[in-house]
C-alpha cells in the first residue's frame, strides 16, 4: 500500500504544478488584457483622469500603494518563515490582487487561495491563511460600520443592517471555529468511540481528527503575533479611507460621511462593479470611475509585472516548489 501511495506522489505533484501553471498563465493572460483596456481608455481620455489634479492623482496613488504594501507585510507575518522569500509574497500579492479586480463578486478570491496554499505547500495552510486576512479586515470594516452608523442620519442605516450581519457572523464563526470547534470536536469524536461500532467508525474518526488537527493551527499563526496584525490592519484601512475622501471630496466634510461612503463602495465592489465595470462605463457615477482609475488602475500595470516575476521566482531555474 505504501508502495502505491509513493508511486502516486509524484503523479500527483506532476498534475498540481501543471494546473498551477495553466492558473498562472490565465492570471497573466488576464491582466495583460486589462492592462491594454486600461492603457487604451487612459489614452482616450474615458476614465477621466484630466479632471484630477497631479498633485492630488499622485498623492492618491501613493497611499493607496502604501496600503498594499501594509497589506503584503501582513501577509509575510502571517505566512512566517515557511520558506516562502519576502519578494515571492510581494509579488503573489500584487498579482493576486489585481486579478481580483477582473473577477466580479469578489470571485478573484478563489485564485488568491489557491495559488496561496500552492505557495505555502499546504492547503489546509493556505485556506487559514486567507481566512486570518479576512478576518482581520471584515473585523475592520465593522469598526468602520460603527462610525458609518453613529454618524450618520438614522434614515440612511438601513442598507448597511445586511452588511453589518454578514460580517458579525463571519467574526463569531472565525471565533467559534478556531477557539471553540476543536474541543467540541474531541468530545464528538469520544462519543462515537463510546456508542458506535461500524464501518464507517473510522473514517469518520480520521476526518474528525485531521480537522480538528487544522483548525488548531489557525491560532498558532497569530500567537504573538496579534498586535501587529491589529496595528497593520488598522492602518491598512485608515489609508483606504484617506484615499476615498480626497478622490471623493463631497464624502471629506465628515468622519461619518466617509465610512458610510467607504462601505457603500465595497458593497458595490463586491457585488460586480470592479474596474473592467468602470472602463465599460458601467458605474454609475463619474466620481467612482475616476476614483478606480486612481487607485486600481495603477495596480494592474504593477500586478502585470508581479505576474511575470512571481513565475520567474516560483518556476524559473530553481524555482520549480510546488
Amino acid at each position: 500500500m505504501s508502495t502505491v501511495a509513493a508511486d502516486d506522489a509524484p503523479a500527483k505533484r506532476t498534475l498540481w504544478r501543471r494546473i498551477s501553471l495553466a492558473l498562472l498563465a490565465a492570471a497573466f493572460i488576464a491582466l495583460l488584457w486589462l492592462s491594454g483596456r486600461t492603457a487604451h481608455a487612459a489614452i482616450n481620455g474615458d476614465l477621466d483622469l484630466s479632471t484630477i489634479g497631479l498633485g492630488t492623482l499622485a498623492l492618491t496613488i501613493t497611499l493607496y500603494l502604501a496600503s498594499h504594501g501594509l497589506r503584503i507585510v501582513r501577509l509575510a507575518l502571517l505566512i512566517g518563515g515557511w520558506r516562502v522569500g519576502f519578494r515571492t509574497v510581494v509579488a503573489f500579492h500584487l498579482m493576486t490582487a489585481s486579478v481580483g479586480l477582473i473577477a466580479p463578486l469578489k470571485l478573484g478570491e478563489l485564485y488568491r487561495v489557491a495559488e496561496l496554499c500552492n505557495l505555502v505547500g499546504s492547503f489546509v495552510r493556505g485556506v487559514m491563511i486567507a481566512w486570518w486576512e479576512r478576518a482581520f479586515d471584515v473585523a475592520a470594516i465593522l469598526v468602520i460600520l460603527a462610525v458609518a452608523l453613529a454618524y450618520t442620519p438614522p434614515e440612511t442605516h438601513g442598507v448597511f443592517y445586511g452588511v453589518a450581519a454578514l460580517a458579525g457572523a463571519f467574526v463569531v464563526g472565525t471565533a467559534l471555529v478556531f477557539f471553540v470547534a476543536p474541543e467540541n470536536l474531541r468530545r464528538v469524536a469520544v462519543l462515537i468511540i463510546r456508542r458506535y461500532d461500524h464501518r464507517w467508525t473510522v473514517p469518520v474518526l480520521r476526518g474528525i481528527d485531521s480537522l480538528r488537527r487544522a483548525i488548531r493551527q489557525a491560532p498558532a499563526m497569530v500567537d504573538k503575533k496579534v498586535t501587529s496584525l491589529l496595528t497593520l490592519t488598522v492602518l491598512i484601512w485608515a489609508l483606504e479611507i484617506a484615499c476615498f475622501t480626497i478622490m471623493l471630496p463631497a464624502f471629506s466634510t465628515s468622519l461619518g460621511l466617509a465610512a458610510e461612503g467607504l462601505v457603500s463602495f465595497l458593497s458595490s465592489v463586491t457585488q460586480g462593479e470592479t474596474l473592467v465595470a468602470a472602463l465599460d462605463n458601467g458605474l454609475a457615477s463619474e466620481d467612482i470611475r475616476r476614483y478606480l482609475a486612481a487607485t486600481q488602475a495603477p495596480l494592474v500595470f504593477l500586478g502585470l509585472a508581479a505576474c511575470v516575476v512571481y513565475a520567474l521566482l516560483r518556476y524559473g531555474r530553481g524555482g520549480g516548489r510546488v
